[in-house]
């Protein structure tokens, strides 16, 4: 069986998100304002994302979405299928592998098929539950409660860490990229997979937006990335990226990217 949720953060709080109901009766002055601030990426900018209490604030939100998450169809859509055809090709049999923010699970069950060892973290407690769930017949998977940006493993322990739909809604994602390069093995890789919303024309942007605000409401901390900016992020880490890509364009176009730690 999977190895225990271990989950050293604050108890679990539930927002409203996760229930289309709560969130139809928010009044459309609110669902404005959300969008407004979506569009605008300010999230990442503001003093509140950076602290202690911002970073509560994030985790309850993402404990809010955690039920219904798999069912957001710009993580679990069209572009899932041509991701994991290519993360699986880039992991070993033989890998250690750390999934950064596994949110549900969503890709750790594929790879703990893959790889030899798998652990997933997360800093969401309603995340790694839904994960717990899906992950409990794998016996070469634990799943553990971690930020991102503080992770709880020694130097050089892993072959491959991979981090999917997470760095585009982090305060603090070039913190979280040096811990990757610090946990990895001299020749290890990291694979960077996000949401390229700087890619994709105004018009597609505000349709995608309005299909995820009224289930989900804002992530509390987010940035607008293109393709060359999510590569030189992997970059100022300390990483050399080896390959850039976007490897799907519908819903929303998805980077990624594949960097090696050269010493």
């Amino acid at each position: 069986m999977c190895n225990a949720v271990r989950v050293p953060f604050f108890p679990r709080r539930h927002g409203c998100h996760a229930d289309p109901a709560r969130r139809g009766r928010h009044d459309r002055c609110t669902l404005a304002g959300d969008c407004v601030r979506f569009l605008a990426g300010d999230f990442a900018r503001t003093a509140a994302a950076q602290d202690v209490g911002g970073n509560e604030r994030a985790r309850r939100y993402w404990d809010s979405c955690a039920e219904a998450y798999d069912r957001n169809a710009l993580i679990a859509g069209p572009t899932y299928q041509p991701i994991l055809h290519r993360l699986l090709r880039d992991v070993g049999e033989e890998d250690f592998v750390l999934e950064v923010a596994a949110g549900t699970g969503l890709l750790t069950a594929p790879l703990a098929r893959r790889a030899k060892r798998v652990v997933g973290t997360d800093f969401s407690p309603g995340m790694l539950a839904v994960a717990q769930r899906r992950l409990a017949a794998y016996p070469n998977v634990e799943v553990l409660g971690a930020d991102a940006a503080d992770l709880p493993f020694p130097s050089r322990s892993y072959d491959v860490v991979v981090c999917s739909h997470a760095l585009h809604v982090m305060a603090s994602p070039e913190i979280a990229v040096r811990e990757f390069r610090r946990v990895l093995r001299t020749g290890g890789r990291v694979i960077a997979i996000t949401l390229l919303d700087g890619e994709m024309s105004p018009a597609s942007l505000v349709k995608n937006v309005l299909s995820f605000l009224p289930r989900f409401g804002c992530p509390p901390c987010r940035r607008t990335l293109q393709l060359e900016g999510l590569a030189e992020l992997v970059r100022s880490g300390g990483l050399e990226v080896e390959q850039a890509v976007i490897v799907a364009r519908e819903p929303i176009p998805t980077g990624y990217v594949r960097a090696r730690k050269a010493q």
